[in-house]
């Protein structure tokens, strides 16, 4: 398995989107092959992990690490009665201040956030 950091681009025309990721070093972007959902995570940075082939990723997951240069946490949106939770990887549910109605409609998808969990979020969208 390889892992890289960047940001995801999507290129080409609308007919025949490719995504791919710009990497840190100014290296060749990668091409990514894999989850449909890559596409909605497009100008963000991401960690993907999936087996690399020359400049080509089949991607197996990936997580949300930032949007604009703010730390983002990515996770399932979780309901407890009007509360608003991010529920992380690890299990730990991280209560949203003030959680805008995109993320309340949106329970049991995956979601990214932006920005410190004990503050109003920054920015933030659905994945999945």
């Amino acid at each position: 398995m390889d892992s890289i950091e960047g940001i995801v681009r999507i290129v080409g025309v609308d007919e025949l989107p490719v995504v791919t990721l710009a990497l840190d070093d100014a290296s060749p972007s990668v091409t990514l092959d894999g989850p449909a959902s890559l596409r909605r995570v497009a100008g963000l940075r991401v960690a993907v992990v999936g087996h690399r082939s020359g400049a080509r990723l089949t991607v197996r997951r990936f997580v949300v690490l930032a949007a604009n240069g703010v730390s983002a946490t990515d996770g399932i949106i979780a309901a407890d009665g009007e509360t608003v939770a991010l529920v992380t990887p690890d299990g730990v549910r991280h209560r949203l201040v003030n959680p805008p109605p995109l993320l309340r409609a949106n329970v049991g998808r995956r979601a990214w956030v932006s920005g410190p969990l004990d503050r109003e979020p920054v920015a933030y969208g659905i994945i999945e």
